[in-house]
């Protein structure tokens, strides 16, 4: 059974931004007036989707920049689960994205100087995540593997062509 892909939508982040100073106008006028047209609970329902989606942020950002799962949890206040289902949910649609796991089986890093399948150290000595130039080291290579694989590809469909 085929698994059927769907494509990311794409954002218009012109728009997004245009709707959310409209946003702000209208919490702006809410508290310019003590009356309002709208109910206190559709007031407080924009307050939880905002506090959830700054909260999910929050954890991709600092899980992002090195912080462990267990570190993003503690500081956030949330449960590791929460914190990986962020991660895992919020960065599946990045092209180059590959796993801790991955890159550390993959390439040696520059900074720490382990090898393939070490995992990166700290200056302590303590285990690290992987350490960015490792992981941009891994996004070169994967390039040039895409790239000599294209290139074959094309040599080979060249040489069908041809009949040789």
């Amino acid at each position: 059974m085929k698994k059927q892909v769907t494509a990311a939508e794409r954002i218009d982040f012109n728009r997004l931004r245009r709707d959310l100073k409209k946003l702000m106008e209208e919490v702006d006028r809410r508290l310019a007036c003590e009356f309002d047209a709208f109910s206190p609970a559709m007031w407080k329902r924009l307050q939880r989707a905002v506090d959830s989606v700054i909260l999910e942020i929050s954890a991709v950002r600092l899980a992002l920049n090195g912080y462990t799962t267990a570190e993003v949890a503690s500081k956030l206040g949330l449960k590791k689960q929460q914190v990986a289902a962020f991660l895992a949910f919020n960065t599946m649609w990045q092209s180059d994205y590959a796993s801790p796991e991955l890159i550390v089986s993959t390439v040696d890093c520059p900074i720490c100087a382990v090898g393939i399948g070490k995992r990166c150290i700290t200056t302590t000595g303590k285990d690290a995540r992987v350490h960015e130039s490792r992981r941009q080291q891994y996004r070169i290579e994967a390039k040039e593997r895409a790239l000599n694989t294209r290139q074959i590809r094309k040599a080979q469909a060249e040489e069908v062509a041809h009949g040789v």
